[in-house]
């Protein structure tokens, strides 16, 4: 793999090494904000709930699955 130009990493890697291998695989990455400047989240966890859980015009599952989404969105950017 290495020889075909990938990266390849056998441990876990620390936040700076991971931010060192994207930014040199995608140089518009790295002049991007830091993490810390990210808008803060629209919908908390709470909230996410209380909009799966509540009553829809609709008999579909579609809001259910939408909060699902956002959610595991959420627990990934943590």
């Amino acid at each position: 793999m290495r020889e075909a130009g990938i990266v390849v990493r056998r441990e876990p890697v620390t936040r700076r090494e991971l931010a060192r291998i994207v930014s040199r695989a995608n140089p518009r990455v790295a002049s991007r904000a830091p993490a810390s400047r990210l808008e803060p989240r629209r919908f908390s966890d709470a909230a996410l709930i209380e909009i799966a859980e509540g009553p829809s015009l609709i008999a579909c599952e579609c809001l259910r699955h939408m909060t699902e989404m956002v959610a595991q969105l959420a627990s990934f950017e943590q």
